[in-house]
């Protein structure tokens, strides 16, 4: 507080040939006070604040000066921020009381944390609105959980619209204590939402996300065939296309791999060439016959039945793991899987 003890003149005659700033004159003695919505009564000796600094010798005025007047233009009547913010806001509410304006109500939030207790961080995962959204979360869900960081409904309700949270959301049910992000909790989440969605909305969400994060243009029919058999198995949708990307791109196969479900090359070549025999005649292309004849066939020859499955669910997917095998099928079609197995036998007979 040097500034202060100044005198007007001299700085008046000093500020027309030196650089200058303007700062707040903050009363040296009483407290400034104010109900946090959060945290109660908090309140801060005056004779600790510093005389902070409002417009800079640049002529640019600082952050508190600028929050204050825009808050107030804008009409602004409650101020929700992290609790990193408290120190401020005795300074912020000195600059209402000299505009003579009336402060608005704050809310301080704990700051998030790791289920390590360590502040949330880049390092342990996605922290910024867009990552999130480009790992394939819902706007809907992160708002959700995000709400009950902290709160909780009185009769421990856990998913809402938002509508109800406008409605059920009361400030003083929320804890200052820093509460845990459970990335885990936050999948859970979002997968019940996916799994609330229509099929052909959750189709069209999989589009927009796919072209905008993934370069690709899938046919929305297809998408809309698809979506009903990844709806249990993602919890975002960033988890599509590793489970169901066969549908629209091009899968590849090991020999080591087809054998391995096989039992061996040559014991994997036979049931992938009797396979593919069996629907190249198939002209009734339904999940229920295809699986028929799949059963059909490993009854006949003497084989397990989940062997057989397994093999064709790598032969025409190229993955170990995938929605229902029949399912799947069924929306690639004939062509296509037919191809996929003749490709995968191709393989096998490799020398």
């Amino acid at each position: 507080r040097f500034c202060r003890k100044i005198d007007p003149k001299a700085a008046a005659a000093r500020a027309k040939k030196e650089k200058f700033v303007i700062r707040l004159k903050v009363p040296e003695e009483g407290r400034t006070s104010f109900a946090d919505l959060i945290r109660g009564e908090i309140g801060f000796e005056n004779s600790v604040l510093d005389d902070q600094v409002l417009i800079k010798s640049d002529g640019y005025p600082t952050y508190h000066l600028a929050v204050v007047v825009d808050d107030h233009l804008m009409g602004i009547t409650h101020v929700l921020r992290g609790e990193e913010w408290i120190s401020s806001t005795p300074k912020h509410i000195l600059l209402y009381q000299a505009f003579g304006w009336e402060p608005p109500k704050f809310a301080h939030f704990p700051v998030l944390r790791e289920a390590s207790r360590a502040k949330l961080s880049k390092r342990h995962g996605s922290v910024g609105i867009l990552e999130f959204k480009e790992e394939g979360y819902l706007p809907e869900a992160l708002l959700n959980f995000l709400a009950l960081l902290g709160w909780s409904h009185p009769q421990g309700k856990e998913i809402f619209s938002i509508e109800e949270l406008v409605e059920k959301l009361d400030l003083r049910r929320i804890s200052p204590t820093a509460p845990v992000f459970d990335r885990e909790k936050l999948d859970w989440m979002n997968g019940e939402y996916i799994r609330a969605l229509g099929d052909q909305t959750l189709a069209e969400k999989l589009g927009e996300y796919l072209k905008t994060y993934r370069g690709l243009d899938v046919d929305p029919e297809i998408l809309q065939k698809i979506s009903p058999l990844v709806k249990e198995r993602i919890k975002k949708l960033g988890e599509f296309e590793g489970l169901a990307g066969f549908f629209f791109n091009d899968v590849a196969w090991t020999k080591e791999e087809l054998a391995e479900q096989g039992g061996s090359a040559g014991s994997a070549a036979e049931k992938l060439r009797e396979a593919l025999a069996r629907f190249e005649k198939e002209d009734d292309w339904r999940t229920g016959r295809l699986e028929e004849e799949a059963r059909g066939l490993s009854q006949e020859k003497g084989w397990k039945a989940p062997e057989l499955f397994m093999l064709l669910r790598v032969a025409v997917t190229g993955q170990a793991v995938s929605p229902p095998l029949f399912e799947c099928m069924d929306v690639l079609g004939k062509e296509k899987t037919v191809s996929r197995i003749a490709g995968a036998l191709k393989i096998l007979e490799l020398d």
